[in-house]
């Protein structure tokens, strides 16, 4: 883990439906030096512009899909993680199909935690690299019979970004493994979202070369 992370201080707001907060992961979040937990209602947290990440407990809230949608829709640079149980594939693909940027099992622990908020805040997707795969599939699905798919070139780096982003890299990270400025990764990606019509990065992300 990094001494300093850059993205500390940081406030995380979690949605509050009831007097009890979840467990897990929130509690290490309260111990964690550099986070400030925000426990508070859902429009509260939405209208305060200085909580870039809400935390949404699936098992406090039935309606986790609907409200990740909601959140999307009213606040598009906020980024959302959902917490829910380990072990359970199909609703770590909900979650990222619902519009939040990762999946966070309950149960865990701190260095966990600072990869997946890293991850988030760099603009990657926490999501194992299973996800990638299956999403690259329902593209696949989407495009067939287009034949826009053998249309599209690129160049050596080009495939080497977007294989790192496969494995949830950050902007930070495929610079430094590539020798390369930040700067230049993010016209690298931009310049793949516009060839391969991706509107955002999970969509970029679920392309197979």
């Amino acid at each position: 883990m990094q001494t300093n992370p850059k993205y500390l201080p940081l406030k995380i707001g979690l949605v509050s439906y009831d007097a009890v907060s979840p467990a897990g992961v929130i509690d290490v979040i309260r111990q964690e030096p550099g986070f400030t937990l925000v426990v508070r209602d859902l429009e509260s947290l939405l209208l305060d512009k200085s909580i870039p990440l809400l935390f949404l407990d699936m098992i406090s809230c039935s309606s986790w899909i609907e409200t990740a949608l909601l959140i999307r829709r009213i606040r598009p640079d906020i980024r959302v993680m959902i917490v829910g149980p380990a072990g359970n594939d199909d609703l770590v693909l909900r979650s990222i199909f619902s519009g939040a940027r990762g999946y966070l099992a309950a149960n865990s622990d701190a260095e966990t935690l600072h990869h997946a908020v890293a991850a988030v805040m760099e603009g990657a997707i926490w999501a194992p690299r299973w996800l990638m795969e299956t999403l690259i599939d329902r593209l696949v699905e989407q495009q067939s019979g287009s034949g826009a798919r053998e249309l599209i070139c690129f160049s050596e780096r080009e495939r080497q970004v977007l294989d790192l982003i496969l494995t949830s890299r950050s902007d930070n990270e495929i610079a430094c493994l590539l020798g390369v400025d930040k700067h230049t990764v993010k016209n690298d990606v931009a310049t793949l979202m516009r060839k391969i019509g991706a509107e955002n990065w999970p969509a970029l992300s679920a392309h197979r070369i």
